[in-house]
């Protein structure tokens, strides 16, 4: 019998664990270099990037069970699965170049966790008369979980 063998992101078949795909999506903020803004705090860590021509925007949002994560560091038996829930999300895009929206904003959500490997999950575009200077994006979004908004100014 072959032994069972636990990576950390892979399984001893060569399958990814969704942890795989957690990092792919953090992988993304490389192709947006100017960090715009990363802050952990309330169980959400966030990072945000803009490409050098400021056409393009990559949201990292990680959705995690702070008292699970703390349990885990702790090495007091936490770290297992936490109770799938969800929360309300709301990302404010602020400063965005309005004079370079030629047709629109371009926003993509993909979503990691237990049941999605880097899914997109939503795609719209807000036309160039819609679009101000203040941005809102609504979600819901699952605990755990990592979303992705990849926003483009077209």
């Amino acid at each position: 019998q072959r032994p069972q063998l636990d990576f950390l992101m892979i399984r001893s078949d060569g399958t990814a664990k969704p942890v795989y795909y957690g990092f792919s999506v953090l992988n993304e903020i490389f192709s947006t270099p100017e960090i715009l803004y990363a802050r952990d705090e309330g169980g959400v860590a966030i990072v945000a990037g803009k490409s050098t021509d400021g056409r393009r925007i990559n949201i990292i949002a990680s959705f995690y069970d702070r008292a699970l994560a703390d349990s885990a560091l702790r090495g007091d038996g936490g770290g297992g699965r936490g109770g799938l829930g969800s929360r309300e999300a709301e990302i404010v895009l602020e400063n965005l170049p309005l004079d370079s929206v030629a047709e629109g904003v371009e926003i993509k959500r993909y979503v990691v966790d237990d049941e999605k490997n880097i899914e997109m999950v939503e795609s719209t575009t807000v036309l160039k008369k819609d679009v101000t200077d203040k941005l809102p994006l609504a979600f819901k979004a699952t605990v755990p979980s990592v979303v992705h908004l990849q926003v483009t100014i077209k």
